[in-house]
């Protein structure tokens, strides 16, 4: 067995593969820098790919956080004695609050979401001829990446019972939480936080939803302030 003294796995955002456009993973991502300090980075995929037909297909919330768990399980018996932090960005930082799980030492949430509300993507993808809302049935989202994101009913019925704010209050007597903002986000605007439990860290940078160009070198920066 490796000697691995410390694991981050990364909770990628909705839509999209598990290097999450290249914020966790690429020549500007956050676990190429982690991989200099010797820690051990993992990264998979929440959604089901098709490339024959060039489609992503969602699933439910309660969907992701199973294969979460599954992974922080495996993890954990391969290395019990590792650190094991989290960092999720964007959709992804809810999943981690879902899974809800014992043994993570701190978890890092990029850009979370607060705003649950079905019309804050309706508005964002209506205008878009490609979009296709179907709440019975199946959705269809623009291609984005190369791929059409497809969305089946059961991820709609259980995005209307997620709490964000109950998520992340509930998760931080778990592990030791901390919430990054980007100041600039256009995708997620600002929110209300005075709800969160005193206990969770939150922080603020510059940047947009992705931290694209200067603000990536900002976030990272404060990342392995945070863990290291």
């Amino acid at each position: 067995m490796q000697n691995i003294k410390h694991i981050v796995i990364f909770s990628h955002g909705f839509g999209v593969k598990k290097d999450d456009r290249g914020i966790f993973s690429g020549e500007y991502g956050i676990a190429e820098e982690l991989s200099k300090y010797n820690i051990m980075t993992i990264l998979f995929d929440y959604y089901y790919f098709n490339d024959e037909n060039s489609t992503l297909k969602i699933c439910p919330f309660s969907e992701q956080a199973e294969k979460l768990k599954n992974i922080f399980k495996e993890t954990k018996k391969e290395y019990p004695d590792s650190i094991i932090d989290i960092i999720g960005h964007s959709q992804g930082t809810l999943i981690p609050s879902l899974a809800n799980m014992d043994g993570v030492r701190k978890t890092i949430l990029l850009a979370p979401v607060f705003d649950m509300s079905i019309e804050r993507t309706l508005n964002r993808y209506i205008k878009n001829p490609e979009t296709h809302f179907d709440f019975d049935g199946e959705s269809r989202l623009p291609i984005i990446d190369g791929y059409t994101r497809i969305i089946p009913k059961d991820y709609w019925i259980e995005r209307k019972n997620v709490d964000a704010f109950d998520l992340y209050n509930n998760y931080s007597s778990k592990t030791d939480l901390v919430l990054i903002n980007a100041k600039q986000d256009t995708i997620l605007g600002e929110s209300d936080l005075s709800g969160l439990n005193k206990n969770i860290e939150i922080l603020s940078l510059d940047g947009d939803h992705q931290f694209s160009g200067e603000a990536r070198s900002e976030l990272i920066n404060q990342i392995k302030k945070l863990i290291l």
